[in-house]
């Protein structure tokens, strides 16, 4: 890891980054489906806001479960960069001069229906939310995707003929897109 000038402010609720590079690295992540209720946030903190001039990351091997929704996830990326990102909690924005991911290897597999039958979810608590609810707007100058591939697949399915949505498999994935924008009311 190598990073030239980095600043946090928990004062201000800020992190800045001129410039990192990581250059091999293997991530898990194992999340639990968590059904306790959320203690109600009594403190009051400033919504946080990181900036990054460059981040690089080259050979990174990453993989997360997260049962009863992801089986797993699996990914090794070549190269990754961006450039001139922001993720802005107060305004739920999250902006990019530009991405670059050359030579990903990806497979996402969702759970099987024996195993959704055999461990059924708990009924969430439905939350009722008081506040109206922000959208996250996404923007990005420009996103490139080259030298890639990926598998989206229940676990356990073998891939059948013709178009088969339990098994979708890609390769040779080369994309460019310019001006990106996304509205979404998801919660993050």
């Amino acid at each position: 890891v190598e990073v030239n000038t980095l600043a946090v402010s928990l004062l201000s609720s800020r992190i800045d980054v001129d410039e990192a590079v990581l250059d091999g690295g293997r991530v898990r992540l194992a999340l639990a489906n968590d059904t306790a209720a959320t203690p109600v946030d009594t403190a009051q903190s400033a919504p946080w806001r990181v900036r990054a001039r460059s981040i690089k990351l080259y050979n990174i091997d990453y993989a997360m479960t997260m049962l009863p929704v992801i089986d797993s996830l699996h990914a090794d990326v070549d190269m990754a960069e961006l450039a001139e990102g922001v993720v802005d909690l107060a305004s739920r924005s999250i902006s990019a001069g530009g991405l670059i991911i050359d030579g990903v290897d990806a497979v996402y597999l969702t759970p099987s229906s024996e195993y959704l039958k055999n461990n059924p979810s708990e009924p969430q608590a439905e939350k009722v939310d008081t506040m109206v609810t922000q959208p996250w707007v996404i923007t990005a100058d420009s996103l490139r995707l080259s030298r890639s591939k990926a598998v989206y697949a229940v676990a356990g399915a073998v891939p059948g003929a013709g178009l088969d949505f339990d098994y979708l498999h890609v390769t040779d994935v080369n994309i460019a897109v310019d001006s990106f924008y996304n509205l979404s009311l998801i919660h993050i």
